[in-house]
């Protein structure tokens, strides 16, 4: 039977496309119930108080889908050996997002967070409330609950019927911001729109 494109389009209903999608950062990724009065987040990192851009997923205009990996080791038994999987390994996340807004609080607003949360995270004894240097500060690391959120990278189809339909939802659990990576300033780029990429670190993720 001869291939046809035609027949191809026809039997295909529904398909992902890589320009259709939002990366949403949620809420506290553990749940604190019997972890003590230690163990709390900050409120800048409570649902409520994510800034909406990052909340709905608006201004992250690139990101790749993470490596997959297993770790193994050799099983030598009677001939040659057996690669036996260990563990699963997961590469960063590289998110990069637009550095814009509807006025100079909201354009600031989504860079601000991230250092904001790195600040947090090694380097500030208060909850992230405060800002300036600080020459006094202890610069401890925070508690690993109060800094890991939960967040969302879901596909649409252009067949979709609205955000709330996406066609694959991969959930990244215990993630926080690593890296802010460099950015490049140039007076040769005056049309462009200024971006950032942040690389994510996260334990594990999964399809919901």
């Amino acid at each position: 039977m001869s291939f046809s494109v035609d027949k191809l389009l026809s039997q295909t209903q529904e398909f992902a496309s890589p320009a259709r999608y939002f990366f949403q950062l949620s809420g506290p990724s553990i749940v604190h119930a019997g972890a003590g009065p230690e163990a709390s987040p900050p409120p800048f990192l409570q649902p409520q108080h994510i800034p909406r851009a990052l909340a709905e997923g608006l201004l992250c205009h690139q990101i790749t889908l993470p490596a997959r990996s297993l770790t193994t080791s050799d099983e030598y038994r009677h001939g040659p050996p057996r690669k036996v999987a260990t563990a699963v390994n997961f590469s960063d996340l590289d998110a990069s997002f637009y550095w814009t807004g509807t006025n100079k609080e909201t354009c600031r607003e989504v860079h601000r967070f991230f250092t904001k949360w790195q600040s947090y995270i090694v380097g500030r004894e208060d909850d992230g409330t405060q800002s300036g240097y600080d020459m006094n500060s202890f610069y401890g690391p925070a508690y690993y609950e109060n800094y890991v959120l939960n967040a969302d990278l879901k596909v649409y189809s252009p067949q979709s019927a609205g955000v709330a339909d996406p066609l694959e939802t991969f959930r990244f659990y215990e993630l926080y911001p690593l890296t802010l990576n460099p950015i490049q300033f140039s007076w040769s780029s005056q049309a462009e729109v200024l971006s950032f990429t942040v690389s994510f670190t996260y334990r594990v993720w999964e399809t919901v």
